[in-house]
């Protein structure tokens, strides 16, 4: 006989109930505000530490090319062009394009010139901060359809040489837009830097080489700052929180955070070339005073 006193089954929980329910989901909301900011911080430190490795191994490229050609730097034009022999980085990657999304161009070493001392991680000529799909797609030899962006960096007109097509010489280049209007020349105004020698005014460690340059800007492999006069040329990147990342001619390169909201390209800012805006002011001194220096000693005015 079954003792009175002990019911011959145990008693079940249901499980939990709506409070519970609401407690446990209320903790996981708290515990996900206070991990995803510390989450987003980790991955934005991680994507500031890969677009200086890249940074790095473009300087490093630059600096052994330098020592195969007599110290001169690759060429840098002002137009894009595919010639063989005639361009540090060929081809247009304007939104829309055809070389857009074309990084088997950044592979030729006919074409690329620096293709030789990177190998083929093409990946380094895109800032891990550029999200935007490419307008334009790249259909491979192999039938891969491409559609990210090849290329979101450019190098500073002021640096690179101009090659002859009839003898063969080379020169540095002219820096065509250091005077705001494509006019500069050769030795007129402002330093331009041919060889890895020339970067003395304002220095190696202050000159820029390469910069991200903003996707609605960015066509050629040239970046154009104008020197001293109150308007953008070609626009910097504005990634993420609003910045970009710079190399520089001694082999450092930094991420430059603007100081400035209006840096940042908006809508019928593109193409301004004359000194039809006062956007930036203080960022464009910024970067001005890092791309050249007056050849005469007088430093450049601020804006």
């Amino acid at each position: 006989m079954r003792s009175s006193l002990h019911p011959p089954f145990k008693t079940r929980r249901a499980g939990f109930t709506l409070i519970e329910l609401l407690v446990v989901i209320a903790i996981i909301a708290i515990l996900a505000g206070m991990l995803l900011p510390a989450l987003g911080k980790a991955k934005a430190k991680a994507m500031s530490v890969k677009v200086l490795s890249n940074n790095k191994q473009l300087m490093v490229a630059m600096h052994l090319y330098a020592g195969d050609y007599t110290d001169l730097l690759p060429p840098n034009p002002d137009d894009g062009n595919k010639e063989a022999g005639r361009n540090w980085c060929p081809g247009n990657v304007a939104p829309g394009s055809p070389d857009e999304a074309n990084s088997d161009i950044l592979k030729d070493p006919k074409l690329c010139l620096i293709a030789p001392y990177i190998g083929n991680s093409v990946e380094i000529f895109v800032s891990p901060f550029d999200q935007k799909p490419a307008k334009s797609s790249y259909k491979t030899a192999d039938g891969r359809i491409l559609k990210k962006r090849a290329r979101s960096i450019a190098m500073s007109q002021a640096v690179g040489t101009d090659g002859n097509r009839a003898t063969g010489s080379r020169t540095a280049v002219a820096g065509p837009w250091l005077d705001g209007s494509h006019g500069h020349t050769l030795g007129k105004t402002y330093f331009t830097y041919g060889k890895m020698g020339d970067f003395n005014s304002p220095g190696a460690s202050k000159t820029w080489v390469f910069m991200d340059e903003d996707p609605a800007s960015i066509n050629d492999g040239g970046l154009a700052i104008a020197a001293e006069t109150p308007s953008w040329i070609d626009w910097p990147a504005y990634f993420g929180s609003g910045t970009a990342a710079l190399a520089f001619a001694d082999g450092h390169s930094e991420i430059r955070k603007w100081v400035s909201g209006e840096t940042q390209v908006k809508a019928g800012n593109v193409g301004q070339r004359a000194p039809k805006t006062a956007q930036g002011k203080n960022d464009r001194s910024w970067i001005s005073e890092r791309t050249t220096a007056r050849i005469n000693g007088v430093a450049l005015r601020t804006f």
